[in-house]
């Protein structure tokens, strides 16, 4: 009985009031949330940034891919094979066609390459590498 008669008697400066304090305490506890996840953000950021730096370091000594030389007049499928056994080499992302480019100079293109976009280079996966003059 006490609730109806309060609820009646509520004038219309005190519904506004009400009103505009239900909303600032919606928006500030979204402000709250947002601060929340934002610092979950950049806490999970950075863990995942030194993991991938630590196991980049790691494997970058370990991951070298395989590498076929390939020239415009002898076909890819009589390429030598870089390994014995015709397997890649463990932690490399398969198989890298050469045409006109010395190991060398390949090497050096995925390492700036992996370096230009922050990326380890055993997270990258080149096909091909073919000199354009």
């Amino acid at each position: 009985m006490m609730i109806k008669t309060a609820l009646t008697s509520v004038t219309l400066a005190e519904a506004g009031g009400l009103s505009v304090l239900g909303m600032a305490i919606v928006f500030a506890m979204l402000v709250a949330l947002m601060v929340v996840v934002v610092l979950l953000a950049r806490v999970f950021k950075e863990k995942k940034n030194k993991t991938v730096h630590e196991e980049s370091t790691a494997a970058a000594v370990s991951a070298a891919p395989v590498v076929r030389q390939a020239s415009t007049t002898q076909p890819v499928s009589a390429a030598q094979p870089a390994t014995a056994n015709n397997e890649p080499a463990p932690g490399s992302a398969g198989v890298i066609k050469l045409y006109d480019v010395p190991e060398k100079q390949a090497a050096m293109v995925m390492a700036i390459v992996a370096n230009h976009l922050n990326v380890p280079l055993n997270q990258l996966r080149f096909k091909s590498i073919k000199r354009v003059d």
